[in-house]
């Protein structure tokens, strides 16, 4: 009767642990915690964080961010090209920025990003909407960006939605300041991919 009920102890004990997800810490970055998990709206699932790093322009810390991708395996290509859903979450590590300044900071980053003059003159109009979604900018301020290859991109601040904004050309434009071949600093698309 003891080892029956023994066993059968060990067994639900063991059902339970592989049942529910042991809890992770994630991981902190410059003094910004990111969890390993978070909740997308419209997915089934949970993202899983992929990695996190800083970024920085002209040698200056501009973002600690960190990348959630769904889980599974994805090609680091047709992520970067735009078609895969993903969510980056950026905090601000720049002195804070009136909108003029962040407006130019925006505009000289994709300038960096896009080495094409016909997709810079293609893309300016949803460029210009993009900028005009900030009115500023301070240290501190959590910026999220939610992609999804169907309806775009979704940005908010301190959790709260600015705009969205459609169109592949610059959705993909959009990525690339972070994940494209032409990132500020490669090491930061490198930490962003790490567990890619």
């Amino acid at each position: 009767m003891t080892v029956r009920y023994l066993r059968s102890f060990v067994t639900a004990t063991l059902a339970m642990v592989l049942w529910f997800p042991i809890a992770s810490s994630g991981v902190e970055l410059a003094g910004t915690d990111f969890p390993e998990y978070v909740r997308v709206e419209g997915a089934s699932r949970p993202f899983k964080l992929s990695g996190a790093g800083i970024l920085s322009r002209n040698y200056v810390s501009n973002f600690v961010g960190a990348l959630y991708l769904p889980r599974g395996e994805i090609n680091t290509d047709e992520l970067i090209a735009g078609l895969h859903p993903l969510r980056l979450d950026l905090v601000s590590r720049m002195p804070n920025k009136d909108a003029e300044q962040i407006d130019t900071y925006w505009r000289d980053a994709f300038d960096d990003a896009v080495d094409d003059a016909g997709i810079s003159r293609r893309i300016s109009d949803k460029l210009s909407k993009f900028v005009a979604l900030f009115d500023g900018l301070d240290q501190g301020d959590r910026i999220e960006i939610l992609y999804h290859p169907d309806s775009g991109a979704t940005i908010s601040r301190n959790g709260l939605k600015l705009g969205s904004t459609a169109g592949i050309e610059f959705n993909r434009s959009l990525l690339a300041l972070f994940l494209g071949a032409h990132t500020p600093v490669n090491s930061f698309r490198d930490a962003l991919l790490a567990d890619n």
